[in-house]
């Protein structure tokens, strides 16, 4: 979108937007400025142990959520009580 305006402009050749203009433009505004940014754990994200760099075995996370499944189960919780829990 960014290209076809400044093309639009007339010029000859047709100009383009570079690489890097989302960030330029971003710090040009101050109403689109990011005031907050947070780490992302990309390990988590990759399902990797950070610790051995090797994904986690399917079996260790159906085995927590079992526990969890169990946790519910003696409590009597009800699935409107959890939150964002994916039940």
């Amino acid at each position: 979108m960014a290209s076809i305006l400044l093309a639009a402009r007339c010029s000859n050749p047709p100009l383009t937007v570079g690489k890097n203009w989302p960030s330029k433009f971003v710090q040009q505004r101050d109403e689109l400025r990011s005031r907050f940014s947070r780490w992302y754990d990309y390990h988590r994200a990759l399902n990797v142990d950070p610790n051995t760099r090797t994904p986690e075995h399917p079996n260790t996370l159906r085995a927590w959520f079992t526990t969890v499944q169990s946790v519910i189960n003696e409590n009597g919780i009800q699935a409107e009580d959890i939150y964002n829990f994916g039940y």
